[in-house]
This record gives C-alpha cells, sequence and structure tokens, in this order.
C-alpha cells in the first residue's frame, strides 16, 4: 500500500487527527460555528480567536473545519 492508500484508509476508519483531535489545533467547534455565523471582519474575528485571517476566511468558505456543520 502507497501513501495515498494508507491516508485515504485512516479517514474511512476515523484515525485521522482532524478538527480538536488535531494537536496544534487553535480553533474548537464552537469557533467555527462564531466564524460561520458572525457579521465581524474576518480580521475582527482572526484577532478576537488569535488566528491568522486565512485560517479564518478558510472555515468561512468551507474549506477548512467541513466535519462542523
Amino acid at each position: 500500500a502507497d501513501g495515498r492508500e494508507n491516508s485515504r484508509d485512516m479517514k474511512i476508519k476515523g484515525r485521522s487527527a482532524f478538527g480538536i483531535r488535531h494537536p496544534r489545533a487553535k480553533l474548537n467547534d464552537e469557533d467555527v460555528r462564531v466564524i460561520r455565523a458572525s457579521g465581524f471582519t474576518r480580521s475582527a474575528l482572526a484577532k478576537r480567536l488569535n488566528v491568522k485571517i486565512s485560517a479564518v476566511s478558510k472555515v468561512a468558505r468551507g474549506e477548512a473545519w467541513t466535519h462542523v456543520k
């Protein structure tokens, strides 16, 4: 099995670290919901949550934390 197959298998079986299970996660599920529902600017949210604007933007566009509804 190659690396891609192993990664796919981990994801299917729920063994990959994502979201709050990832050791370097700076956001949590509630932060993600706030970002998506907020009327604040991405810059203001990034400062408040102590993350980069790009992280807030990816969440807002649905490119990151896709497992959170």
